[in-house]
């Protein structure tokens, strides 16, 4: 079954991103940042055979974790927040140095210089509408024909 999740309040929307910087790189070689960002609105469609619920007594401590789910499409809305968050081994003009990078293409210019994305995590904190939208139920995968090596 298909189901619509999306915030009910502004600001509820978390997502890290994490990075790698790789082993060749002039500045911060083989270290790790995040780029933490807070969204107003935020959408998803995930899979799931019961209702996406987060705890529902307490949404603000128990926040709704897409990476619980499978998701098929998310949509984040209205960007108001954002920041770079670094290890304690990172010196300031390594900082700088992610941080010009950002200033000057950001996504690219990370892309650029070989800085890769490794990972993304997405929350929704507060009240949420969950809605069905397809409540056709998923059917299954058949068997493989043959073992490997084919």
């Amino acid at each position: 079954m298909l189901w619509q999740v999306e915030t009910r309040e502004k600001k509820c929307v978390y997502q890290r991103t994490h990075f790698e910087v790789p082993d060749d790189s002039e500045y911060a070689a083989g270290k790790t940042f995040y780029l933490d960002e807070m969204y107003r609105w935020g959408k998803c469609t995930v899979k799931s055979d019961t209702k996406p619920e987060h705890h529902p007594t307490d949404p603000y401590s128990n926040s709704f974790d897409l990476n619980d789910y499978e998701v098929e499409d998310q949509e984040c809305d209205d960007g108001c927040s954002l920041d770079i968050v670094y290890g304690d081994d990172w010196t300031e003009e390594e900082k700088q140095y992610i941080e010009n990078l950002w200033e000057e293409g950001q996504w690219s210019a990370f892309d650029e210089n070989g800085i890769y994305c490794s990972d993304c995590d997405t929350e929704y904190v507060g009240p949420l509408e969950v809605t069905l939208i397809d409540d056709t139920p998923e059917e299954p995968k058949p068997a493989p024909k043959a073992t490997w090596p084919f």
